[in-house]
């Protein structure tokens, strides 16, 4: 069965589940009588309610939240789900315990995101083929005989213990790559649990985990003592960036304003520039003749003066060359003459001059500050950059995991958030893999582009589709989990 086949028969499973799903029709407020808060940030409040529902929520199942009384819904999400108790995170305080709250789940909702990620995948499924993601379902027969998956690892481990140090390690090692990873797993709590230990592994190394990882969207943990991860949080993350880009907006925008009103002056005074030089250069060369002119008046003057002391031989010389008293005289007239109409020409030439430099002059101050703001704009790319900047509205998905290089989400998210929409990373890293149903599965490895590490314990599987000895080939073994996902997800959705 290839990918395409593969996405087919997803789509069609998730569709099923839905319709079997009672919690999937319309169903009205439930009510919740007892919660705790659990944890808190600036932009998610965490409860652990009470649950006696029949019906199971799945994580990342949005909610509107209603304390009872108050006509104020809050939006929110399904953050976790274990043994009677449900963990919900929401975007407002709902204030005191004692107040019990109103909980409306949109499952069908969360089914259909999932249903409309696996079918734009399938629409694009030829976009992959360069990814790891199609070797697991390659139909090429010479992959029966590999011995490997190109870019594919599954790893499974013993204990808990055994995974989360293989899962820090294999994170470590994408970010002293420069790599971006993708770490997820099906349960908020086991993410943030092994986000904890990576942000320790972090510090040891001396990493800046502040500004490498981000929690999509926000943590269920918080960390305790010096592992404090709540700034970790993709939503407060985004709420700094955001208004750090608005203020770079701002600034390139009042930069951008002064540049329109100052530029068409200084490209003005530039061209006049242009003018001024010319008649500077004219100016500069009368002066020149003027001077040169000047000097030769001047030794004439002093050679006729001592003419009679100059020595026979050189005065015998001069005299070959036309030079007497009488001649010297009257060439010295004709120097007289020339700079007297030079002069008149530099004279006519001076209104010229100041009409030239009033039309080319600009404060020191504005071409001070059209040089500073050009260097801002050269630092931002140019010009024609800063009017992008300026001009782009930015949304939530313009800075999203800006600069991040670990993103640490559910499953759960990747297949039902549209930012995750044909998201590139170098390296997926699925941890519990056994807990991942795999509608939500699919969506997350297609991301990988270089590596997808599959990580789950050493619990057989069970499959009738393959033979032992293609389990032992670790694509055999991926598949065998993957027929055994498929069985469990038909048999819970059977159940329900």
């Amino acid at each position: 069965m290839n990918l395409q086949e593969q996405l087919s028969d997803l789509i069609q499973m998730v569709d099923a589940e839905l319709a079997q799903r009672p919690e999937a029709r319309e169903v009205g407020e439930l009510l919740i009588t007892h919660r705790r808060l659990v944890a808190s940030s600036k932009t998610m409040w965490v409860y652990s309610c009470a649950w006696d529902q029949a019906m199971s929520l799945p994580e990342e199942t949005q909610i509107t939240v209603r304390v009872k009384g108050s006509s104020t819904a809050t939006e929110g999400r399904v953050v976790g789900f274990d043994k009677g108790r449900l963990l919900l995170g929401v975007r407002n305080n709902l204030g005191a315990i004692a107040r019990p709250v109103y909980v409306q789940p949109d499952v069908k909702g969360f089914f259909h995101a999932i249903t409309t990620r696996l079918q734009t995948i399938a629409t694009n499924v030829d976009s992959l083929s360069d990814r790891p993601v199609t070797h697991l379902f390659s139909t090429d027969p010479d992959h029966s005989e590999d011995r490997s998956v190109p870019g594919v690892s599954l790893i499974e481990m013993p204990d808990d213990h055994s995974r989360h140090e293989y899962v820090t390690e294999m994170v470590l090692v994408g970010l002293r790559q420069r790599k971006r990873v993708l770490l997820t797993s099906a349960r908020n709590i086991d993410l943030d649990e092994s986000l904890i230990r990576i942000v320790r592994a972090m510090r040891m190394e001396g990493l800046s985990y502040s500004t490498l990882v981000t929690r999509y969207p926000a943590l269920v943990l918080e960390g305790k003592g010096s592992t404090d991860l709540r700034q970790l949080a993709f939503e407060q993350q985004l709420r700094t960036n955001v208004g750090q880009r608005q203020a770079e907006q701002t600034t390139m925008r009042s930069a951008y304003h002064r540049y329109q009103k100052i530029a068409p002056s200084v490209a003005n005074a530039q061209e006049k520039r242009q003018d001024l030089d010319e008649v500077e250069h004219l100016e500069s060369r009368i002066l020149r003749e003027i001077d040169k002119l000047d000097c030769k008046g001047s030794d004439l003057g002093i050679q006729v003066d001592t003419y009679e002391s100059i020595p026979l031989w050189q005065r015998l010389s001069m005299q070959v060359g036309g030079k007497n008293p009488s001649t010297m005289v009257a060439m010295r007239s004709e120097y007289t003459e020339l700079i007297d109409e030079l002069r008149e020409q530099l004279a006519d030439l001076q209104p010229r001059l100041s009409k030239a430099k009033q039309a080319a002059y600009l404060p020191t101050e504005t071409w001070r500050e059209y040089e500073e703001i050009k260097e801002i704009f050269e630092a931002r790319g140019g010009l024609e950059s800063v009017r992008t900047l300026i001009s782009t509205d930015q949304g939530p998905s313009d800075h999203a995991f800006q600069e991040h290089f670990l993103i640490a989400t559910t499953t759960g998210c990747v297949a039902s958030d549209d930012l995750f929409n044909d998201l590139p990373f170098d390296t997926v890293i699925v941890d519990g893999i056994e807990n991942t149903p795999l509608p939500q599965l699919l969506p997350v490895a297609c991301l990988a582009q270089q590596r997808i590490i599959f990580v789950g314990n050493d619990t057989p599987v069970a499959s009738t589709e393959l033979t032992t000895k293609d389990t032992c080939h670790p694509l055999g073994r991926i598949l065998a989990l993957k027929t055994a996902m498929l069985q469990q997800h038909h048999t819970q959705a059977a159940a329900s």
